[in-house]
């Protein structure tokens, strides 16, 4: 429903419906927060350290879910609210991997490519075109993310360019080192682990939750060192790495529901 109305509308079901658990993030969600805690328990999802995610605290939920270690050492939250890192579930790696005979492509080359999802400014554009220049011999597949920049990269001969797409387990399987140069922090890039899942390494940025992320399963660099990322690219023990980023990534494919009993936020029976 539009957003200005669901103030309203959160007021009627709450009038109706006895409600264990209200899950509120992002604008507005202080308010919600504030109106939901009357009848039931209430989280703040922190999905990120924008302003905008950390508004919710000023609700004071019961409890801040924040989306790794990161985001809730970010977080002030006050006397009321208890921080709880919560990472986002993930389901098992599969589904279209039998299009990719082993260690190979979709076009039948050996598998090896460097890959990059939404290859934005923000998101490290300026280093990865310097990467893609340097490394001639190295293919870089890269995703359409938040809008489409595939006239910056066309150009290049060693780019494939990938349009936007939420099949994401094929592209995996077709590469085995991913990207994620970000200039910003992110709090928990969700394409690190969906990766990892499918045994492929990361060469990731020092900023924000990304290196917790990437745990044993990569490479760690400061994303203005842009010879080191040359450096990593070429010499990055890739099968080695990806076994373990596997290994590390596992553990996320898991039933939440015992997450959120020892949270306080569902009653245990809940849980099955």
């Amino acid at each position: 429903m539009p957003q200005d109305r669901v103030e309203k509308a959160l007021r009627e079901v709450l009038g109706t419906v006895r409600a264990e658990l209200v899950v509120t993030s992002q604008e507005g969600a202080a308010d919600l927060a504030v109106l939901a805690r009357r009848a039931s328990r209430v989280a703040g999802w922190l999905h990120s350290v924008s302003a905008n995610s950390m508004d919710v605290l000023r609700g004071e939920p019961h409890v801040a879910l924040a989306t790794s270690r990161f985001v809730a050492g970010r977080a002030q939250p006050r006397a009321q609210t208890q921080p709880v890192v919560f990472y986002p579930p993930f389901a098992p790696a599969g589904g279209n991997e039998h299009l990719f005979a082993a260690g190979h492509g979709r076009d039948g080359h050996p598998a090896g490519g460097v890959l990059m999802v939404n290859p934005i400014p923000v998101k490290g554009a300026a280093l990865l075109h310097q990467l893609i220049h340097r490394l001639p011999g190295h293919r870089f597949p890269l995703v359409e993310g938040w809008w489409d920049t595939a006239r910056e990269f066309i150009g290049y001969p060693n780019v494939h360019w990938v349009p936007r797409t939420c099949a994401m387990g094929p592209i995996c399987a077709a590469n085995d080192l991913l990207l994620v140069p970000s200039q910003v922090e992110g709090a928990f890039p969700q394409v690190i682990v969906e990766a990892g899942l499918h045994g492929v390494a990361t060469v990731g940025s020092s900023r924000g939750g990304i290196p917790e992320a990437v745990g044993d399963g990569g490479v760690i660099l400061h994303p203005d060192d842009v010879d080191a990322w040359v450096r990593a690219i070429e010499s990055a023990d890739r099968p080695g790495l990806g076994t373990k980023a596997r290994s590390g990534t596992v553990p996320l494919v898991r039933p939440c529901l015992p997450e959120l009993a020892a949270a306080g936020l569902i009653p245990a029976a809940a849980v099955g």
